[in-house]
């Protein structure tokens, strides 16, 4: 079925008042790549419109992305790195996290990124245009570019009792990653090589497999499982996040290049 088909699909849903065929149609539409704008712009509103149903807008003059992509999301974290951020952060810090411990040895070269609290830099390492979150540790020779830690978990609270992690996110000696996106508690290994360098999705796809990582897929219920996904058209990789934390079984092991 071609989009235009999908739309007109949408439209009628929406026509005949039944919302579960509709949304059932638009997940259709998305699986087929179409644009997200689109199927509001030239069927969603049109079909509202034309049921003589309320239209409403909110004129909004500051900073706005959709981040439902990968891209999208890796887009909107870059836009911090580049040396004239949106939105002032220092002035939107949350009370309980404005405390800082960051150790960054002397002079490191760090250009264009966003550190958190907690945070731990090797002088040797070297760090463009990324972002660090909380109590990500760097070791000796790494190289980042383009990347988007989400670091350790936080402390957590349960029936008004604080819940402690002694959890960080390690990157390992000499390792090298460009254009990844790592999620919470992940952490690398030694001499690890991650980029769009490294050859085609396909290909990289193939090296995670072989260590024992699963791809992500959709199940029948909608929810995600599996490790990892690489973007197809940027070459962005997703590692998602790890339930436990220990640097000494990193998700990816030592010398691994994809």
């Amino acid at each position: 079925m071609s989009i235009e088909e999908r739309l007109n699909a949408i439209q009628e849903a929406i026509f005949d008042g039944n919302l579960g065929e509709a949304k059932m149609a638009m997940k259709q539409a998305m699986d087929d790549d179409a644009d997200p704008v689109r199927i509001l712009s030239d069927a969603i509103i049109p079909a509202i419109k034309e049921n003589r149903g309320a239209l409403y807008a909110y004129v909004f003059n500051g900073y706005w992305r959709d981040v439902g992509k990968v891209q999208d999301y890796f887009n909107c974290n870059m836009d911090f790195t580049n040396g004239a951020s949106p939105i002032n952060l220092s002035e939107h810090e949350i009370g309980a996290y404005k405390k800082s411990c960051k150790r960054i040895s002397a002079n490191p070269p760090i250009h264009h990124t966003v550190l958190s609290s907690c945070d731990s830099i090797h002088q040797d390492s070297t760090i463009t245009d990324s972002v660090l979150g909380h109590q990500v540790v760097v070791e000796e020779g790494c190289a980042l570019d383009h990347c988007i830690l989400l670091g350790a978990e936080r402390n957590g609270s349960h029936n008004n009792q604080t819940r402690e992690r002694k959890s960080v996110a390690q990157i390992g000696r000499h390792s090298k990653l460009s254009y990844v996106i790592l999620g919470k508690n992940v952490s690398i290994g030694e001499d690890v090589d991650i980029g769009p360098h490294n050859g085609t999705p396909e290909e990289r796809n193939a090296v995670l497999q072989s260590i024992g990582l699963a791809p992500y897929k959709e199940l029948a219920d909608g929810t995600i499982e599996g490790d990892f996904c690489i973007e197809s058209e940027t070459g962005i990789m997703v590692i998602g996040r790890q339930n436990n934390s220990n640097p000494e079984e990193p998700i990816l092991p030592d010398g691994v290049k994809c």
